[in-house]
């Protein structure tokens, strides 16, 4: 997971992966969303010295690739035993399914709903606001996320089949 997390966070922080012009306008829909060229009072042009959109596009990509390692480590550690394959095949859970598809759900609403995060991060609790800061990813975007998250994914299952092979029961 902290090499999966690492290597999102390099490749878009160094610009390897860029921002890309449609993670700024998304749909022509600029007014509603956090990241556009309308400037915001409250939102800062840089961060640390990082741009913003660099940020939030670490962020949400951070974000989305830590939601597919950890969906996926759900089913692995059920059965650790299994290989992922056989433990959902065999060991379905309908409720596991519908509250991950739920949480997906609540990502994308943050994520592309025109006005929520705006909405949010006008909401002030005590002295600073709730902004997700997440930026709009483009189909590659989502991608590039999931291959990163593989590494967390296969790994696991390599250390799974060792055990399964040493006869190490857990």
């Amino acid at each position: 997971l902290s090499i999966s997390m690492v290597v999102v966070y390099y490749i878009t922080i160094s610009g390897v992966y860029p921002v890309f012009p449609e993670n700024l306008n998304f749909g022509g829909l600029n007014d509603a969303y956090l990241y556009s060229p309308v400037p915001r009072p409250w939102m800062p042009s840089e961060i640390n010295g990082i741009p913003i959109e660099v940020a939030g596009k670490t962020l949400t990509m951070l974000m989305v690739t830590l939601f597919f390692c950890e969906s996926f480590l759900i089913f692995q550690i059920r059965r650790p035993n299994k290989s992922l394959i056989k433990s959902t095949r065999e060991d379905s859970n309908k409720r596991m399914y519908l509250i991950i598809g739920l949480l997906f759900a609540i990502l994308i609403m943050l994520m592309y709903i025109p006005g929520a995060q705006i909405a949010l991060a006008n909401v002030r609790i005590g002295s600073s606001n709730i902004n997700f800061m997440f930026m709009f990813l483009t189909a590659f975007d989502w991608l590039v996320c999931f291959l990163i998250s593989l590494i967390c994914i296969v790994s696991f299952e390599i250390v799974k089949y060792a055990a399964r092979r040493s006869n190490i029961t857990f």
